[in-house]
């Protein structure tokens, strides 16, 4: 008998707590980490998301045989609060279980690591918070620090919603993040000068202690480099200066745009766009069957984004955020119904396990719209219809952020970007500055 998929999940989960799981063994087959005497590299390692854990531990250990002196520092645990699960998983924080992952992953590996919380310790009480509005939690300092605006996107990404005026839990998780935020940022300043590095490496640079370290660390002269996934399967992106998330690479586009591609370059990179459409190559595949219907001609195509996502918060240009985009293309449509919109929304807001979207952009829609005007149709984002009939067939696509736009381009249709997305600026979008432009 072939055991349950729950049976399997807690094998998983009990190898991890031991320090068993494949992970950790292959960890240990590696050998020792030289212990390296050239320029101190500190890994900010402060939660149990198992593939950035051993991405890390793999990326110190290559930096170890090339000689650098590598060390990690972890949280340590007993958060109120934090962002390593969305809000329908915490609080309380899984904190026994994260902590457990990361050092024993570290000490598979044979990594230096310590943690940000002391044997003793004690959460910043900050009493005004009790008193302020969102307007004032948003502006809040502490000991200088703007803590107020570094924790705004870990506040909309853990509850998976940037609409906080109308959360109920928006002001009480702005001022338990902000308390976090505080602890974080005071134990990180005692770390930082008994640790000494010349470089710190973190994930992404937007998530809660990387926001804080970032800014203690620009302050301090240290140097930061961030990474993320890359859109390849298995491939990763680092950046220095803004955060990883943004996939800058303006620097590298002038560098390369008049170069042109080789016949191997050619035949890969077509070869990586058909793959997206049935997800071969890509971190998430949201539809394993995806329907392509091709739709009637002379459309336009609206591509949304998860609206709590670090690929688009902080990335506004022509509107607010991605809702009033949305909602004022919608309602520009209603104004001239000679011309047809098809909006498809993002499938990650429900296909993604622990981190179903509490800002739908359906919802987003009803709220302000009464009734869709008839030349307007919304894909939901449990429809399996395609996106790529969709760009291909469209007269023009307008996105925010989403790579869907870039993706369009390739396929001949022009694309309108409303926010600052990385592939936006460089000449093959229409980038207006405003809202006005825009339409």
């Amino acid at each position: 008998m072939r055991p349950s998929v729950s049976f399997r999940k807690g094998l998983d989960a009990l190898e991890r707590e031991v320090g068993q799981a494949p992970e950790h063994r292959a960890a240990r087959a590696l050998g020792p980490v030289p212990p390296g005497a050239g320029p101190r590299v500190l890994f900010l390692t402060p939660r149990s998301w198992a593939a950035h854990v051993q991405w890390e531990a793999m990326v110190g250990r290559a930096l170890a045989e090339r000689g650098a002196r590598v060390s990690y520092l972890t949280c340590g645990g007993d958060r109120p609060i934090c962002d390593r699960v969305h809000v329908y998983e915490g609080p309380p924080m899984p904190c026994r279980g994260c902590t457990s992952y990361v050092h024993r992953s570290l000490d598979a590996h044979g990594h230096r690591w310590a943690t940000l919380r002391g044997s003793e310790h004690a959460d910043q009480p900050w009493p005004e918070l009790d008193e302020m509005d969102l307007h004032d939690l948003r502006n809040a300092t502490w000991q200088g620090l703007p803590l107020g605006r570094l924790v705004q996107v870990p506040v909309g990404w853990y509850l998976c919603n940037t609409d906080l005026e109308s959360d109920p839990l928006g002001r009480v998780t702005y001022r338990r993040f902000l308390r976090s935020a505080a602890a974080i940022s005071d134990e990180i300043q005692v770390a930082i000068s008994r640790e000494s590095p010349d470089t710190v490496v973190m994930l992404n640079g937007l998530f809660l202690f990387e926001q804080v370290a970032r800014e203690l660390c620009e302050r301090a002269g240290i140097d930061v480099v961030t990474y993320e996934r890359g859109y390849i399967k298995d491939t990763v992106f680092f950046h220095r200066g803004v955060s990883a998330s943004r996939y800058e690479t303006t620097a590298l586009w002038e560098q390369e745009r008049g170069r042109p591609l080789t016949p191997t370059e050619d035949r890969e990179l077509d070869a990586y766009l058909a793959d997206r459409q049935t997800g071969a190559q890509s971190i998430s595949d949201f539809w394993p069957a995806p329907r392509f219907d091709e739709p009637e001609p002379g459309f336009s195509v609206l591509f949304t984004n998860v609206t709590w996502d670090t690929a688009v918060q902080d990335r506004d240009r022509c509107f607010v955020n991605p809702r009033e985009w949305l909602v004022e293309t919608v309602r520009w449509f209603e104004r001239h119904p000679q011309h047809r919109l098809i909006v498809r929304a993002h499938p990650a807001e429900v296909r993604t396990p622990g981190a179903r979207s509490r800002e739908p952009v359906v919802d987003v829609l009803t709220r302000a719209i009464t009734s869709l005007p008839a030349n307007v149709v919304v894909l939901p984002p449990d429809d399996p219809t395609s996106s790529y009939p969709l760009m291909q067939g469209a007269d023009v696509a307008l996105v925010y952020t989403s790579t869907a736009g870039m993706e369009a381009v390739l396929s001949g249709t022009p694309c309108i970007t409303a926010g600052d997305t990385q592939y936006g600026g460089k000449g093959f979008t229409l980038d207006p500055p405003d809202m006005t432009s825009y339409f």
